[in-house]
């Protein structure tokens, strides 16, 4: 009787060490069901994971959505003899707004804000009834970036640029409660219909405590992508690939493999301001963070802002020339002039007629020599030379003003005219960065604003010469890009400068 008793004492412990383990194990297996966060480029990036480098303007705004469906499926496995214990599948809809700005043609702030998951269900298979959803709709960490480009322009094979991503909890049930901090360089270029472009970044959590959620891992993020673009610019398909390399991370063992995921995706810029991207990935290595598939839509929209019409110059006599070049400003005259003709002398009265000349003898008739066809005179040199196309940039006479103002000179015209002539020539749909440049002499302040004035001066004149001002951004650099050294009149003099940017679609 009492062997029979101890037998079954033992079996009922058993059982309930059994019981234990498995809601243990159990529990341990809901945890690493947390997903990998996707996280989307900036809005206004030609990309959806990476960033092409190529923000422009001043006051340029986008705003856009991108939402994301992923399923994973996970097997728990037998710590013993490594066979599988059970298997779960987890589907996950998140979504992410955000926007975007540039700032002086080189900078860009923007902010992402997620949403997950908008939908999240998790199933146990292998004969094992469902399971309830494991998470609930919540906001994710607020994302916070600056960018700024160093190194290149908005086209042209190479440019390179840095930047900081920052995440702000705003929920404890979606991140890590904590901030996180991701300094990171990226680079790009357009080598033909080729577009490339790659990402190195450190996140990490400047407290130094390290993060316990088991999707956000300090460590080192890379990414790499390539495609090609189509349809004058309006179609890119391309390839991104990211993985990320665990550094360190409290209470965590390392993983035993590092997250790849590729990325094909088709984005079309529908129209001037919209944009559509559509994408599927894949994991490319065996680990529980990245999804077996994701598919994701974005939408963007980035209006394009109408420079203000720069004011013309005074001009009160309304003959053409401005009031600063006009040497009569309150009467009309010749464009060329700006005065009117002066009448002609008036008449002091008849005067006494001339005596004759006495009659001289005609000459002796003489032979006229042969006539000899002279040559035609060589062509005139061109007074200004042709404007050329070279690396993404007019090249064209320099534009001169007004010493100190932002009117034109009279011999910039002809320059202008050349300018204008080749515009209408290239592709229609081609947008033009119009940068006024000054040398280091005076104030900076002054100089960036003085260069701005001159090119939407620029600007002005074309649109009144029958170019669409949608075509055409307008903005001063100052002394912030010189060519030459200032150090001598030749050099600040090729400083002094307008520059046309050709942004082809």
């Amino acid at each position: 009787m009492h062997a029979e008793a101890g037998g079954t004492s033992s079996r009922k412990n058993g059982r309930t060490i059994v019981l234990l383990a498995l809601v243990v194990a159990g529990s341990a297996f809901a945890d690493s069901l947390a997903p990998l966060y996707f996280e989307p480029s900036e809005r206004g990036a030609k990309w959806l994971t990476l960033d092409a480098v190529d923000y422009e303007g001043n006051g340029r705004f986008s705003l856009g959505l991108v939402g994301d469906l992923s399923y994973r499926r996970y097997r728990q496995l037998n710590s013993l003899d490594g066979s599988v214990l059970r298997t779960a599948t987890q589907f996950d809809l998140a979504g992410h707004v955000g926007g975007s700005v540039s700032l002086l043609g080189a900078l860009r702030v923007g902010m992402d804000l997620s949403v997950i998951p908008v939908v999240s269900s998790a199933q146990l298979v292998d004969g094992v009834p469902s399971a309830p959803p494991i998470r609930t709709p919540g906001l994710g960490d607020v994302r916070l970036a600056v960018d700024g480009r160093v190194l290149g322009g908005t086209a042209g094979p190479a440019r390179l640029g840095v930047g900081l991503r920052a995440w702000v909890p705003v929920t404890r049930g979606e991140g890590d409660g904590q901030v996180r901090l991701a300094p990171q360089l990226n680079a790009a270029g357009n080598v033909g219909l080729l577009r490339w472009t790659a990402r190195a970044a450190w996140q990490f959590n400047p407290s130094d405590l390290g993060s316990t959620h088991p999707a956000i891992r300090d460590g080192l993020q890379l990414g790499a992508g390539a495609g090609l673009s189509l349809l004058d610019d309006a179609l890119l398909l391309g390839l991104e690939v990211n993985a990320l390399t665990q550094l360190r991370g409290a209470g965590q063992a390392p993983s035993s493999s590092i997250p790849v995921e590729g990325l094909l995706g088709l984005h079309w810029q529908v129209t001037p301001s919209w944009r559509l991207s559509l994408a599927a990935t894949a994991s490319l290595t065996q680990s529980f963070e990245t999804p077996i598939v994701r598919g994701l839509l974005a939408v963007e929209w980035s209006p394009r802002l109408q420079p203000p019409a720069p004011t013309p110059p005074a001009d009160r006599d309304h003959d053409g020339v401005p009031d600063e070049l006009d040497p009569c400003p309150d009467q009309a005259g010749p464009t060329d002039a700006g005065c009117p003709t002066p009448p002609p002398a008036a008449d002091a009265g008849t005067p006494e007629p001339a005596p004759a000349p006495p009659a001289v003898e005609p000459p002796p008739a003489v032979e006229p020599p042969p006539v000899v066809e002279a040559l035609p005179p060589p062509p005139p040199e061109p007074a200004v030379k042709p404007v050329e196309v070279v690396a993404g940039k007019l090249v064209l006479d320099p534009i001169a003003f007004v010493p100190g103002g932002a009117t034109l000179a009279p011999q910039s015209i002809p320059v202008l005219d050349a300018a204008a002539a080749t515009i209408r020539k290239l592709p229609g749909d081609n947008r033009y960065l119009v940068q006024g440049h000054t040398d280091s002499s005076g104030d900076a302040r002054v100089n960036q604003a003085l260069s701005a004035r001159r090119a939407r001066a620029v600007v002005a004149w074309l649109v009144a010469h029958g170019l669409d001002a949608a075509r055409f951004d307008a903005s001063g650099l100052g002394a912030t890009k010189p060519i030459a050294s200032n150090d001598s009149p030749e050099g600040r003099a090729k400083n002094r400068r307008v520059e046309f940017v050709v942004q082809s679609r």
